[in-house]
């Protein structure tokens, strides 16, 4: 996974390639802290959220597969994850992304490997910041997506027990549109 604290870039593996991991990881805790003391620095706010930030990260590389009403997994190597920490209007916020692009195969929940065609991806991304509050400290989720499309090596989009894997969460404002031309504005409110 790659990180960026503030303005600097932690490509994964740097620190190893340059051969001082030790140095890396000195210069990586120094940015998180300064980033943090920008919104509070008090020591008990930068450990919420390198707590927080820590929890997330891991979650997020620990799960092998995009998850939703199914699960589908790629071949691995093929995703990529990254981690953005900033200091944004007296907040700290953690964007974490995942994505894996031009994919030439996946397995669906029975585990069988299907091949597909190259413009298939998966994407994933949520933001969410860490403040401080009386007491305490408030973590809220800022934006969540997730967009999937698989195809077929023939073009065709591929279709999983009835639903055609081509969607994203929330829908783009294209596709909001279409629904509400579509389902006229008794749903149209509930789109978007």
């Amino acid at each position: 996974a790659d990180y960026e604290v503030g303005a600097e870039a932690f490509p994964q593996g740097a620190a190893a390639r340059a051969g001082d991991v030790e140095a890396g990881r000195r210069r990586f805790a120094d940015c998180l802290r300064s980033e943090c003391a920008k919104c509070d620095a008090d020591c008990g706010f930068l450990r919420a959220v390198t707590a927080l930030a820590s929890q997330v990260t891991m979650a997020h590389l620990g799960a092998a597969c995009f998850s939703g009403p199914h699960a589908y997994a790629v071949p691995g190597g093929a995703v990529r994850a990254t981690y953005r920490l900033h200091h944004e209007a007296g907040a700290v916020v953690l964007r974490v992304s995942r994505a894996a692009e031009g994919l030439t195969s996946f397995s669906l929940p029975d585990g069988e490997a299907h091949a597909c065609h190259g413009s298939s991806f998966l994407r994933e991304t949520a933001d969410f910041s860490v403040s401080r509050e009386a007491g305490g400290v408030r973590v809220e989720v800022l934006d969540a997506r997730e967009a999937l499309r698989l195809v077929w090596p023939d073009g065709r989009v591929v279709v999983h027990d009835g639903l055609e894997l081509d969607v994203s969460s929330p829908p783009d404002a294209a596709l909001a549109g279409l629904l509400r031309r579509r389902c006229g504005a008794a749903c149209g409110a509930a789109i978007g």
